[in-house]
């Protein structure tokens, strides 16, 4: 049985958010990714016990592409027997008395084959980062995009061109819909060039919607995740 090699007060299961969200950004149909990188940033370098930590991303991973039940005691066997093969990286971050084990984590799967491009790496891989604020999990990092929203509930991805109109156009398609935003947070690589959205939603916007806010021009691809 597997025990709590962090702290008492941290908890790693918001981590396996980070996995399931990971996956969601494969291409639609391709879940033939076998090679995982996880790295974990920690102040306490290569003294971190992560076994937790991997299992709860591996949980994340294979309960979205397997039909199998996934706990914690047997996501590695059962990782092994999906042909997953798990690589793992600790690195030392800042922290002094006090700071939580666990400052950041990063998840790449071994793929280009995406459905939300600006999700692949300079590596050629899905990336995504994340880490815990007051127990809840946030995306740090997607791709090369930096940016700060909770794994938790629905949220909708979006790349496009940095122009003017685009906010109110997505937001105004929700509202029409009577999908109500709960967040929405914007990240550009600069000023006319590539943005990604992510707009947060208390409810999962229908096949309609999603038609009417891709054709909003400058809107180039999109992703939906959520915790189903």
């Amino acid at each position: 049985m597997l025990t709590h090699p962090l702290s008492p007060s941290f908890s790693p299961s918001p981590f396996q958010g980070l996995g399931r969200a990971a996956v969601q950004l494969v291409g639609e149909g391709d879940r033939g990714f076998s090679d995982v990188a996880i790295e974990y940033a920690s102040p306490r370098g290569d003294d971190l016990d992560a076994r937790l930590l991997r299992a709860m991303v591996i949980k994340g991973i294979l309960e979205q592409t397997t039909t199998a039940q996934v706990n914690l005691v047997n996501a590695d066997l059962l990782s092994k027997e999906r042909g997953l093969r798990i690589s793992e990286k600790t690195v030392r971050s800042d922290g002094g008395e006090g700071a939580p084990p666990l400052t950041e984590m990063t998840v790449r799967l071994g793929t280009a084959a995406t459905r939300f491009s600006a999700a692949v790496g300079p590596d050629g891989q899905i990336s995504v980062s994340g880490t815990v604020k007051a127990g809840a999990p946030y995306l740090t990092k997607i791709g090369a995009f930096d940016v700060d929203l909770g794994i938790e509930g629905i949220f909708l991805l979006t790349r496009q061109i940095d122009q003017p109109g685009i906010i109110a156009g997505v937001a105004g398609v929700l509202c029409a819909g009577g999908v109500n935003i709960s967040y929405m947070t914007v990240c550009r690589t600069g000023k006319g060039e590539d943005a990604i959205m992510a707009v947060g939603l208390d409810d999962r916007p229908s096949e309609d919607l999603i038609a009417k806010i891709t054709s909003i021009e400058a809107i180039a691809e999109f992703a939906l995740v959520s915790e189903d």
